[in-house]
């Protein structure tokens, strides 16, 4: 890489790191629909988000539970904005059918562009009693309004 191209880059590193943290956030708080920024909580993309994160997981996290093979019975909890992140978010519920015949209530969170530099949808989700590290708290109450 050039100097002059070095000295450009560096320059504007150095310009995006004076802006305040709300120049990189769209403020929703007078956005008269918050609810267009994230996707329903039965969307087809949200599902396959949590279902292919579910089954690329370490086996023994989830008691040796190999998959999800149905998610229904699902509701919205909560769209929450400027409360007290500028970002939207989609506080859901549903039932999973599980691999091992079971099923439990899963709480899921869908969080307007939280992913790696924004690039996508945040989805962080919650299987009641299956969290034996209680990452989530053990009644999932980190996705959870």
């Amino acid at each position: 890489m050039s100097r002059i191209a070095r000295l450009v880059l560096a320059a504007a590193l150095l310009a995006l790191g004076a802006l305040p943290a709300s120049a990189f956030f769209w403020n929703h708080s007078n956005d008269p629909d918050p609810d267009r920024h994230v996707p329903a909580c039965d969307s087809p993309g949200v599902f396959r988000s949590i279902t292919h994160r579910f089954a690329h997981a370490d086996r023994d996290f989830y008691s040796g539970i190999q998959a999800i093979d149905e998610i229904d019975q699902v509701q919205q909890l909560a769209l929450i904005s400027n409360r007290p992140s500028p970002l939207v978010r989609r506080y859901c519920r549903a039932r999973v059918h599980l691999s091992d015949l079971s099923h439990r209530t899963m709480y899921y969170m869908i969080e307007e562009e939280a992913g790696f530099v924004a690039l996508w949808r945040g989805v962080e989700f919650c299987i009641r009693g299956l969290d034996p590290w209680y990452v989530h708290d053990a009644k999932c109450r980190t996705v959870r309004p």
